[in-house]
Formats: C-alpha cells, sequence, structure tokens
C-alpha cells in the first residue's frame, strides 16, 4: 500500500463548472470498465487517469497497461461527463513518487507532480507540494510515471479500438 504523503482539495463551485464545462466530474458507473469494476459509481476529474489493461494495450504498446484521462473514456458505455452538479471537490493524492492506486477496485493514478500541476492546485497548495517534495519541483524534468502515458491522440485510439472491438478496459 501506498502511503500518500499529502492529500490536497480543489473546490470547483456550481457557476465555474456551468463558466467551464472542461472541469465538470467524469463519472464512471459501477462494473462497467469490466471485472465488475468499479466496485460503485466513481467521479473524478477530467484529467485524472484510469490504468487501461487489455490485449490492446499490449497489441498497440507493448505494454501490460497505459494510463489514459477519463475524459477520454467517454466514448465507452456507462463512462460520461456529469451535467447537472452543483459543485464538486476534487482530491489529490500525493506521494513522492508517481504510483498506481486503487479507487473503488479500479487502478488509477496519484498526483503528478509536474510542470501542469500549478494548473490544477492554488499557490499556496504548490508551497505545500515545494516544501514536502523540494527534489520533484526543483527538477525542470518531467517526472517519471508510474506506467505508460500514450500521448492524447494516441489514448482515443485505443478508446476507439476498445468501442470498435466491444472490449472491457480492464481485463487479467
Amino acid at each position: 500500500m501506498v502511503a500518500a504523503k499529502l492529500i490536497l482539495s480543489t473546490k470547483v463551485s456550481a457557476r465555474l463548472l456551468y463558466q467551464n464545462p472542461k472541469l465538470r466530474p467524469i463519472c464512471i458507473t459501477a462494473g462497467c470498465l469490466g471485472l465488475g469494476l468499479p466496485a460503485r459509481d466513481l467521479l473524478v476529474s477530467p484529467q485524472h487517469r484510469i490504468l487501461v489493461s487489455s490485449p490492446i494495450v499490449k497489441r498497440m504498446f507493448g505494454e501490460q497497461g497505459a494510463l489514459v484521462a477519463a475524459i477520454r473514456l467517454t466514448s465507452l458505455p456507462g463512462i460520461f461527463q456529469v451535467d447537472d452538479i452543483d459543485d464538486v471537490e476534487y482530491f489529490h493524492i500525493i506521494t513522492p513518487n508517481h504510483e498506481i492506486l486503487n479507487s473503488e477496485g479500479v487502478l488509477s493514478e496519484s498526483f503528478l507532480i509536474g510542470p501542469e500541476a500549478s494548473k490544477i492546485i492554488n499557490a499556496a497548495q504548490m508551497e505545500d507540494v515545494a516544501s514536502l517534495f523540494p527534489d520533484q519541483i526543483a527538477s525542470c524534468a518531467t517526472p517519471s510515471a508510474a506506467c505508460y502515458i500514450p500521448t492524447n491522440k494516441l489514448q482515443k485510439k485505443l478508446i476507439m479500438r476498445h468501442v470498435k472491438n466491444n472490449r472491457s478496459i480492464v481485463c487479467q
């Protein structure tokens, strides 16, 4: 089990969700990923990446799994962007290294500390992250990911192949 070093949250108001639909959460309904997963409905941010593990991933990338942004999964049955939500609070689990975590049985990522982090968390939160993880923040290098992350174009192609072939994205 991975020990979190820091858990932060970001609240997004109904007004901001209305003004910027790209911030609305993605609902992954119970059982829609395959193998009965997730165990319960799961709400995640559109950018949050889910581990896809299937024979299609293996054929396309030569990898056992790939991290795919939740927004890319909305082409699959049972996964959609929530339109009717008053507000949302996103939680960011930050660990010393990028890790794979279990959320309702679904494998997904911890917060990836890198150049894009400041777009998601506010300045005060970024200071907290910097105080706990100075090496990761000081390094201008791209952090190493816990698992292969395809480009957005390849993520779309991967999911379209799952849709076309009517295959689950989680297989064991």
